[in-house]
């Protein structure tokens, strides 16, 4: 499971770096930010309780058992400012991309941006190949019980990575209350999903295997 996110906190303070780095962080690191109720309910259609605790006991320790025990996330800061009315210029570098940001209600998350230049937030989050690969080994081996509670496991466990790098971003910009909204291509106020092949293409994101397939999707799933 993977999450490619923009950041628009209005108006960005000065970033800390420009370009991309690489940072990881324990499955220990993570479990705080995984939301028990939401693994249960809507990955596990289950109720919360002493069985989808136990589901997850068996998770984490099948994980730990293939040395399944660090994720990665690619992030950084890029110059960005707005063109026109919908649009907004990333450079980095040689490296230039524009992002057609159509209008839902009479806004743009271009309008979050000045024409006279910002900073752009860009993230790229995966669980990796390693957890994807024992996904596929549980279905191919005709465990899908085993199989379903760990894709449901790994779904939560990439919002809770995203909620890691969404809080470190936050904290080096030294946002306030609720200023630094998530975004992410193929949702309403960002339907492109072919803008994240420029995503991976700003932040170099085969440095944590992520790739694109045919169809823009990213891999891992």
């Amino acid at each position: 499971a993977r999450v490619p996110a923009a950041i628009a906190p209005s108006r960005t303070p000065a970033p800390p770096f420009l370009g991309a780095r690489v940072v990881s962080w324990r499955l220990e690191e993570l479990l705080p930010l995984i939301d028990r109720r939401v693994l249960a309910r809507a990955r596990w259609r289950m109720r919360p309780g002493r069985k989808a605790g136990q589901f997850l006991d068996e998770t984490l320790d099948l994980l730990k058992e293939r040395g399944i025990e660090r994720f990665s996330a690619v992030y950084g800061y890029f110059p960005c400012r707005r063109r026109g009315k919908n649009g907004l210029l990333v450079s980095h570098g040689a490296k230039e991309e524009i992002f057609d940001l159509p209008r839902r209600k009479g806004v743009s998350l271009a309008d979050y941006f000045a024409a006279d230049g910002e900073t752009l937030p860009l993230f790229i989050a995966s669980c990796g190949a390693a957890l994807d690969a024992l996904e596929k080994e549980l279905f191919a081996s005709d465990r899908y019980s085993r199989y379903l509670i760990l894709h449901g496991f790994g779904a939560e466990l990439a919002e809770a990575l995203a909620e890691a790098v969404h809080q470190r971003i936050r904290r080096e910009l030294g946002l306030a209350g609720k200023q630094g909204r998530r975004f992410s291509p193929g949702f309403p106020a960002w339907p492109a999903l072919a803008d994240q092949k420029k995503i991976v293409r700003l932040l170099e994101a085969v440095r944590i295997g992520v790739s694109l397939t045919s169809s823009d999707q990213l891999l891992p799933e």
